[in-house]
């Protein structure tokens, strides 16, 4: 079965990021989906790892085939 890691926020209630911090964010999860993609390991195991900062979380979420 195939997943869906779903990174979310609530922006009204999260601090504005300063150009600096959303670039290292950025990077950060772009590091971090590279190491995901060559492991394909299991979905939940990977969303513990997922960079996160307050105010966001992570759901996993099975594809279903339609």
């Amino acid at each position: 079965m195939r997943y869906l890691l779903l990174s979310c926020s609530d922006d009204k209630s999260a601090p504005p990021l300063t150009r600096a911090e959303m670039d290292a964010l950025i990077q950060e999860h772009m590091r971090f989906s590279e190491k995901l993609r060559a492991a394909g390991k299991a979905a939940l195991e990977w969303a513990k790892q997922v960079p996160l900062r307050d105010g966001r979380f992570i759901e996993v979420r099975p594809i279903w085939k339609m």
